[in-house]
């Protein structure tokens, strides 16, 4: 009962920091020196840590939207909320005198992620870096074992399935950090590392979650123009 009064608390938080940031984003151009985004590209998240070799890449996507301040020439503080799909997969083999243990777990998530970004902007390049939360929404784990005997008087194999045995984080902090490219006058190219502080759940104290992104990000009503540093080369 709980856990179910929780999971309902979360998803009303999500709509309220949703309905904030839809607030934010269509009125951002109706002061000076503010600007909006818009995300969406491409997830690739794993594990790192004791035993991370058996972790294998997972493939998600994220869109969202952001809100941004251009607080001092060239830099700008924001704040994003996005929608990520991410997850997590291992697999591995343990052997015995008698048996093999074939093991294999996914972890398929769907999140809330909120980076706090402080962003230095130069003519092409714009690097960001900062804290971030993020808020599960929805999370489904599948666990298959299967165990190999090897004795002809035991049974030949038998297979266990289970879902959402373990119990996982509903809430993770980490940091963010970013560089974009930009290639048409509102259009940059993205790429980020996002690296999860928190473990995934009780199971997994001694690992971390990482993410990189990679995908597009466009600007509205960005119009300022960074004149204090410049790192691209050829220019004055």
């Amino acid at each position: 009962m709980f856990c179910k009064l929780y999971e309902y608390w979360q998803i009303s938080q999500a709509r309220s920091f949703l309905a904030g940031f839809l607030l934010l984003f269509f009125s951002c151009n109706l002061a000076a020196q503010n600007f909006s985004t818009l995300s969406l590209g491409a997830n690739f998240s794993d594990i790192i840590g004791v035993q991370s070799e058996t972790f294998d890449v997972n493939r998600g996507f994220y869109v969202g939207l952001g809100y941004h301040t251009l607080f001092s020439d060239p830099f700008s503080f924001g704040v994003e909320l996005n929608m990520n799909r991410k997850g997590f997969s291992n697999k591995y083999l343990t052997s015995y005198a008698t048996r093999d243990v074939y093991y294999y777990n996914h972890v398929d998530q769907y999140s809330l992620y909120v980076p706090f970004l402080l962003t230095l902007h130069t003519n092409r390049f714009s690097f960001e870096t900062g804290p971030h939360l993020e808020f599960i929404l929805r999370s489904r784990q599948t666990e298959i074992e299967r165990k190999v005997y090897k004795m002809p008087h035991e049974e030949g194999v038998i297979e266990n399935t289970y879902i959402d045995r373990q119990e996982l984080n509903n809430t993770e902090l980490g940091i963010t950090f970013g560089i974009n490219y930009n290639i048409l006058s509102n259009i940059d190219l993205s790429a980020r590392y996002i690296q999860v502080f928190t473990p995934p759940g009780r199971e997994y104290n001694w690992q971390r979650q990482r993410v990189i992104q990679a995908g597009l990000k466009i600007n509205f009503g960005k119009s300022f123009s960074p004149r204090k540093l410049n790192f691209d080369r050829g220019s004055t």
